[in-house]
């Protein structure tokens, strides 16, 4: 193989993983029609359709990798004897994961073949997606980066001759990039054996086509090490292109990350069910939706918060690079809300991206920034988005304020994300604009118009009831002492002192009609008792676990893929 042919080869195995993931979002998307028989026929098409495109996966998959293996398994010619050994390992390792998704396709068609009794469409769905997983993806994904940065540092004259031309300021507004750098600041640890920098000039040139660029990575907590009791979790990658002002991209983590920064990400475990997920170290997790409920939905801040990290990471990083230097925010999430509210205060970017962004709270902002806006703006702004920006009464005031174009801020997402109820909730914002896209087609059923289910006075009891209950719990603790502390809110929650007991059966009634018409509560329980653990059982009455039991957590686990990353990404990429 010339280095071409090996760079051709790292390139199919990265479009090999983006090939699997859409096998995997294709199947995700039939959940919602799995319990509707009208929609049956459409829904076995589209699961044998996948079940296609999965054997001739496996089969360019099995060919590629041979090809490789028997390529590293002959004398070094274009890498040096360690990193040929190297490269040899890494293909070797990715070998026995070949046979798993088979055994399941094989395991899946079967069953689709008879459509018997026992062929329950979740769990042909749920069968096929344990096929392909997120790990093979993921691992694919690990190989074509570390093949390509060796194949880039062996020949750099043949691939810096083959560059595209660097665009100022242009990979803000490339998608494939931006989706890129949001994958990789969830699953950086699966690039272990590459540099920062390295991964991110192979990422540059297979994504751009862009090599020969000089690139430094910064990191907020080694920065800041103190940033990490905040949740927050962030990168600059700087570009130093040699005619043009440096770069600095900003990128900012949300909320989906269960395991540590040091540990291999595999989404599928971290989707797995909930109750799994009690026994797994979600601290991290917990930091970042404390501050998500403190900050975003009720407006209360303090010091040494997220957004006070986040800019002394952004102020310390500037102050090592030229004046000159552009820089950019990008963020998902809980990140997107960083970037935004970051832009609004102090307008640390030249231009910024976010992708299902958590919203702004103009009351957090207020508080770090008074003088933002005049009184009289401030109280107009509240008075205008005292039910969310989705029911703004005064547009002209928002086109002048939290619009003006000089923010040059883009926000894109899923219109029925989750994060979208935030922006039904009093003093909650977006900066910029906000591009929403849809797919009816998916007949997803999740509401984001709680207010047509809720009044004013329900979301706010439901916002206050989050923040009491991280007001009386402590991230501090372990993991199992802190899975204790939420199972015991839930068995108290329905005493809270400040919903009076006149209003507790009609509150009830109608979170329960919403979360039923939202899809994640079935009328029927989806679990037996006995499936429960016993410190579950032990601690919630026989009414509380009746509720739990009705829970559907396939439509939880739909809601949170299609908010991550490895979902959101594909409602754009079929645009």
């Amino acid at each position: 193989m010339s280095t071409a042919a090996l760079m051709a080869a790292s390139i199919q195995m990265d479009q090999l993983a983006l090939r699997y993931e859409r096998a995997f979002f294709d199947l995700h998307t039939c959940v919602p029609l799995a319990d509707n028989p009208v929609q049956a026929d459409r829904m076995w098409q589209s699961i044998d359709q996948t079940r296609e495109k999965l054997t001739a996966l496996e089969k360019e998959k099995e060919q590629l990798l041979t090809d490789l293996t028997n390529y590293f398994q002959q004398p070094p010619t274009d890498f040096s004897a360690a990193q040929h050994a190297v490269l040899a390992t890494a293909v070797q390792n990715a070998l026995p994961a070949s046979s798993l998704p088979r055994q399941m396709i094989e395991l899946v068609g079967a069953r689709l073949n008879w459509r018997n009794g026992d062929s329950a469409p979740l769990d042909v769905i749920n069968q096929l997606a344990k096929g392909i997983g997120l790990s093979l993806p993921t691992q694919l994904r690990a190989l074509a980066a570390l093949l390509g940065s060796s194949t880039l540092a062996a020949d750099p004259v043949y691939f810096q001759a083959r560059s595209q031309p660097f665009e100022s300021g242009g990979l803000i507004h490339q998608r494939s990039f931006l989706f890129a750098a949001i994958d990789a600041q969830y699953k950086k640890a699966n690039y272990n054996q590459l540099t920062p920098e390295a991964f991110w000039q192979w990422l540059l040139w297979a994504t751009s086509g862009i090599y020969g660029i000089p690139v430094k990575v910064y990191s907020a907590r080694a920065l800041i090490p103190e940033a990490a009791a905040t949740g927050l979790s962030a990168d600059a990658v700087v570009l130093f292109p040699p005619q043009a002002a440096p770069e600095a991209y900003f990128l900012f983590k949300g909320t989906e990350n269960v395991q540590h920064d040091d540990e291999p990400v595999h989404l599928a475990t971290a989707l797995a069910h909930p109750l799994a997920a009690m026994d797994s170290n979600f601290v991290e997790a917990y930091r970042d939706w404390r501050y998500n409920v403190q900050a975003v939905l009720l407006g209360e801040d303090s010091s040494d918060s997220q957004i006070d990290m986040a800019q002394r990471f952004i102020t310390q990083v500037a102050a090592q690079l030229p004046d000159e230097t552009r820089r950019f925010g990008i963020g998902h999430s809980l990140g997107g809300h960083l970037v935004q509210s970051l832009q609004l205060i102090y307008h640390s970017f030249t231009a910024g991206y976010t992708l299902n962004p958590a919203p702004v709270q103009l009351r957090q902002v207020q508080q770090i920034a008074p003088d933002r806006f005049t009184p009289a703006e401030w109280d107009q702004l509240f008075a205008a988005t005292s039910r969310g920006i989705a029911n703004a009464t005064d547009e002209p005031l928002l086109a002048r304020t939290l619009q003006d174009p000089a923010l040059a801020m883009t926000n894109e997402g899923f219109a029925q994300d989750f994060t979208r109820l935030f922006y039904r909730l009093r003093f909650n914002v977006y900066v910029g604009t906000y591009y929403a896209v849809r797919r009816p087609q998916y007949q997803y059923p999740f509401i984001t118009h709680i207010d047509d289910y809720l009044s004013p006075a329900e979301i706010q009891f439901a916002a206050n009831t989050l923040g009491n209950f991280f007001k009386k719990t402590a991230s501090d603790q372990d993991n199992q002492s802190l899975s204790w502390q939420i199972v015991n809110y839930m068995r108290e929650w329905s005493e809270t002192t400040h919903l009076p007991a006149s209003k507790r059966l009609k509150y009830r009634r109608d979170y329960i009609r919403y979360l039923e018409a939202t899809g994640w509560l079935s009328t029927e329980p989806q679990m037996s008792r006995r499936a429960l653990p016993s410190w579950l059982t032990s601690r919630l009455s026989d009414s509380r676990l009746q509720m739990f039991r009705r829970i559907r957590f396939d439509m939880l686990e739909l809601a949170v893929f299609f908010h991550i990353i490895d979902g959101i990404k594909f409602f754009f990429l079929d645009e």
